[in-house]
This record gives structure tokens, C-alpha cells and sequence, in this order.
């Protein structure tokens, strides 16, 4: 796995959430957490997070479009 080259910007309110090169997920979302019982939680839904590798459709990240770091041209 190599270095993340930028993060993209994606706010709950005022707080500002930085994921790893447009990888939009729970997993990468410093917002969620791990409960007392070892389960992933979201702490914004309430609820249970059962494929951190998916961003729900009713997840509260709005993703702004702005980006720290470079972005590589395809």
C-alpha cells in the first residue's frame, strides 16, 4: 500500500472529517468508533456500522469537493 497522496474534505457542521484520496467510507471517517462490546458505531445515526467499507445513504458527511495534498492526473 502506497502514501496517500491528498484527502478530501467532507463536514458534519462545523467539524471537518479528512478522508484518504476520495476513499468516502466509515472505516476512513474519524467520526465513527468502537463500542464497549468491539463493535463499529456511528455515533452521529446512533446505530451500528456493519460494512465499514460502505458509506450509507443517509450517512451526515457532506463532501465539500476540497482536497489537501495532490491530486494525480489519470
Amino acid at each position: 500500500m502506497g502514501m496517500i497522496g491528498y484527502y478530501t474534505l467532507g463536514k458534519i457542521g462545523q467539524r471537518e472529517i479528512w478522508l484518504p484520496e476520495d476513499d468516502i467510507c466509515c472505516k476512513n471517517c474519524d467520526a465513527s468508533y468502537t463500542d464497549n462490546m468491539n463493535r463499529p458505531k456511528c455515533p452521529v445515526l446512533n446505530r451500528i456500522i456493519f460494512d465499514k467499507n460502505a458509506r450509507y445513504e443517509d450517512c451526515p458527511v457532506e463532501i465539500t469537493g476540497e482536497i489537501r495534498g495532490m491530486r494525480k492526473e489519470k
